[in-house]
């Protein structure tokens, strides 16, 4: 089977979250160098440490000081992007899972759930600006995947993923009325963690017989 073995994997948005569980699962896919990059310096070299020091991937893993390194880097700069980019050198797959959406948007707790993926496929209102650029993107990705050949472009559309930091600042209370119901109704009973969102990004690094494509991880939410 596939393996990410001599290749160079970056990950924006990788300090946390899914970002974070995509940067450990390359490195024990055998990813040569992994690097993160986030806009908070101190969550990035937290994240390096962690990485650095786990145990699960000192076990595939050796000399993980010089696999793993931390950039910091805010999407909202355009000159910073240019830069960080410039300087990279040539890469084998970048990730980005920075830039979430509940962070730009002020939005009360109760409505973390409608703009997760599924909401392009079941949109709710008051959403339009949101589900715009989340269909944006979409469409984006299969433009890219031909104009960019043989580089291959996919994304991950996840459905409900506990245990992140989007979560950090929503109280138990408000949690509880969002998930309880959707718990209830999703196909798989039970909810979306980062790991389990990383392993898609995962396939889409090793299978090189898919582009374009959205992948929807959302345990089913899509089809009730």
């Amino acid at each position: 089977m596939a393996t990410l073995q001599g290749k160079k994997v970056v990950v924006i948005g990788g300090s946390s979250g899914i970002g974070y569980s995509v940067a450990k699962g390359a490195l024990l896919s055998l990813a040569e160098h992994v690097l993160i990059a986030s806009p908070t310096p101190a969550k990035i070299e937290a994240a390096v440490a962690r990485l650095q020091t786990d145990p699960e991937l000192q076990k595939v893993q050796s000399d993980l000081r010089n696999r793993v390194a931390g950039a910091v880097l805010d999407l909202g700069d355009t000159d910073a992007v240019r830069t960080f980019f410039e300087k990279l050198g040539d890469i084998d797959h970048l990730v980005i899972t920075g830039g979430n959406v509940a962070t730009q948007f002020a939005f009360r707790g109760e409505d973390l759930g409608k703009h997760r993926g599924i909401g392009l496929y079941k949109p709710h209102s008051n959403l339009t600006l949101v589900l715009g650029t989340i269909g944006a993107i979409d469409a984006l990705t299969r433009a890219l995947a031909v104009e960019l050949a043989p580089v291959r472009v996919n994304i991950v559309s996840p459905g409900c993923v506990i245990g992140t930091d989007v979560w950090k600042n929503i109280s138990d209370e408000a949690q509880d009325k969002l998930l309880s119901p959707l718990l209830k109704k999703i196909p798989v009973k039970h909810l979306g963690t980062a790991d389990e969102l990383a392993e898609a990004y995962l396939f889409l690094m090793k299978c090189t017989y898919i582009t374009g494509q959205s992948i929807q991880v959302d345990g089913g939410d899509r089809l009730v």
